[in-house]
Formats: C-alpha cells, sequence, structure tokens
C-alpha cells in the first residue's frame, strides 16, 4: 500500500471516511476537505466515483455548513491518474458496453457536483499537489479555482491511445481558455508544467513543491474577507451561457461511450502498457513517497508540448442562458 500524506490539520475532525476517500471539516473556515486515497492506483475508480457522488449528495442536502470544497490527493507526487483504464480495458474486451455507459455517467455526476457548486454556493478549489492527468485534470477543472506545485504534470493523454477526454475536459478547457486553445492542448497528448498554464491564466497559483497545501489554506484565509463577494461571482457564472451544463456533460460523454467501441486491438494493448505502469508505481526513498506518475508520452510517443496562444472565446460573454 503507498504511502499516504498527512491529513490537513488538529482543528479538522473526519465527518466521512471509505476504502478510497476521508473527508475532514473545518467548523471555523467551513472548509471541507476532501483526500483520495485510491488503492492500487491512484484513479477514478467506480468506488471512489460511488463514494464521491454521497459525500457531495451530503453537502448538497445541508448535513454541514460548507463555503470550500477542497478537492487534494493523500497520495505524494499524484493528484489522480484520471480515469480507471484497467477496469475500461476490460470493459471493451468483453463488449460490455451498458458497462462504459455507466462509469461514464458516474464521472460526470460527481464532477457536476463541483460545476454547480452542490447547488448551495459552495467554492470549490482544486489542491494540486502531485500529477493530474485525464479525467484527474478533468477534475480539478471542475473546480473554482486551482493551486498547483511546482513539478507536477498536467495534461490530457487520451489522444495517445486514440480516445479523448471525454468528462468535460473540453467544455471546460474551452470557456476557460477558449476553443482553439482547448482543441490544442488536448490533441497534442503532452505534459503541462503549471508555470506555463498559470502564465495562460489556468491555474490561480503555482506553490513551491511540498507548500500546495499551506497556499490552499492561505486562499481559503483571504479569501473569506470578501467572501460574499465570491459567492455571488461564482453564481452569477453558473447562470450564464459561458458555464457548463450537466445535459452538455451528458451528450459529450454518451458520444465518449460510443467511441469506445471503436478502440483497435493496438489501442488496448497500449492501455494494458499504461495500467502496468500505474501499478508498478511504489514510494521511493528519495522522495518520501511515490516517484511520480510514468511519463506516459514517453511510453506511448514522445511529443513536445505546443505552445498555447491565445484566442478570443466563441460565446459572448453576457449572454443569459434561458430558464427551463
Amino acid at each position: 500500500m503507498n504511502e499516504l500524506l498527512p491529513r490537513t490539520d488538529c482543528r479538522t475532525e473526519i465527518v466521512f471516511d471509505t476504502e478510497t476517500s476521508t473527508a475532514t471539516y473545518d467548523p471555523a473556515t467551513r472548509t471541507l476537505w476532501h483526500g483520495m486515497h485510491i488503492q492500487p492506483r491512484p484513479c477514478f475508480s467506480e468506488a471512489f466515483l460511488r463514494d464521491a457522488l454521497e459525500l457531495h449528495n451530503q453537502i448538497r442536502r445541508g448535513r454541514w455548513p460548507v463555503n470550500f470544497y477542497v478537492l487534494r490527493s493523500e497520495v505524494p507526487k499524484v493528484f489522480n491518474l484520471g480515469g480507471d483504464l484497467n477496469m475500461l480495458r476490460g470493459y471493451a474486451v468483453k463488449k460490455d458496453w451498458a458497462g462504459v455507459s455507466r462509469y461514464a455517467r458516474l464521472c460526470v455526476d460527481t464532477l457536476y457536483g463541483m460545476i454547480s457548486g452542490f447547488e448551495q454556493q459552495v467554492i470549490s478549489i482544486a489542491e494540486i499537489s502531485g500529477d493530474a492527468l485525464g479525467g484527474g485534470f478533468e477534475a480539478a477543472l471542475a473546480c473554482d479555482f486551482m493551486i498547483a506545485e511546482k513539478g507536477a504534470k498536467l495534461g490530457f493523454p487520451e489522444v495517445l491511445f486514440n480516445l479523448f477526454p471525454g468528462m468535460g475536459a473540453f467544455s471546460l478547457l474551452a470557456r476557460k481558455l477558449g476553443p482553439q486553445m482547448a482543441q490544442r492542448m488536448i490533441l497534442s497528448g503532452a505534459m503541462y508544467q503549471p508555470e506555463v498554464l498559470q502564465a495562460q491564466g489556468l491555474l490561480d497559483e503555482v506553490a513551491e513543491p511540498g507548500q500546495g497545501h499551506l497556499a490552499v489554506q492561505n486562499f481559503i484565509r483571504s479569501t473569506q474577507k470578501r467572501l460574499q463577494g465570491y459567492k455571488g461571482l461564482m453564481e452569477a457564472r453558473r447562470r450564464t451561457a459561458l458555464w457548463t451544463t450537466h445535459q452538455e456533460l451528458v451528450q459529450v460523454v454518451e458520444h465518449w461511450a460510443e467511441c469506445v467501441k471503436q478502440v483497435s486491438e493496438r489501442d488496448l494493448r497500449l492501455i494494458e502498457r499504461l495500467v502496468s505502469a500505474q501499478t508498478r508505481l511504489r514510494p521511493s526513498e528519495d522522495t518520501g513517497g511515490l516517484g511520480g506518475v510514468p511519463d506516459i508520452p514517453q511510453i506511448i510517443a514522445r511529443r513536445p508540448a505546443p505552445i498555447l496562444r491565445p484566442t478570443v472565446p466563441s460565446v459572448a460573454p453576457f449572454m443569459v442562458r434561458a430558464s427551463g
């Protein structure tokens, strides 16, 4: 079992605890810290998604008064490696397309909790203390704010095995960076450094290695002074045509599930190699934890990260989404 990171600080209490997740609550700041510790690979297993949905439903029902929700990892050097490729490969080999669709829907339902502010105007923050790939990056993008540590890698490797990230990547990136930049990032299959993404305005802050948790705490502390303004803007944004709807996510992920049916034997072999590389991750003496995720572009094909050039978003910024 991989060595886990400490869980927040002594002021918090554990309010939700499963084999995949532990949530602690800080009543002073009304912050719920959601720590991921998924085994045997730090990726989005069905068990984790069901646990996360249950936690999100409790927030939505108002079990705790929550102003801030922080998604973080308790696995050193890794935020999340994305979709459960081992499970996906198994479904594809057995041609269990209903299983693929069920898993895809679980993913978007989980992400939409953060996108919607849990229908409680909760501000969500991704604490990216390690590599965020594929669905892991999508989960971070679903948050209102992203704070990453230097040395982390972020990207979408799916195109390298003939798929695309279907759980919100284009929808969220296109709104935050513009459609052309979103397309360029996704089709490159490249890994990006946090400093590059911060320069493009995608990341809100880049912290020194090991300082991501402190940076999030400081962000919460400073935001509390203008909390109603932040909450008001986040909710106003959700009511515009700029923001992502649950219906849009479902339509895209249904198309993604259809694309899974087209994966070839070669693609499945590449997925198997990635699963093997992920499974071999073990704590290393020099880092005190995991040595980082495998270099996915190196496993499959060496591709340099393209230069991201700003583009003009194609959605008018002040169009208000019609109700109903």
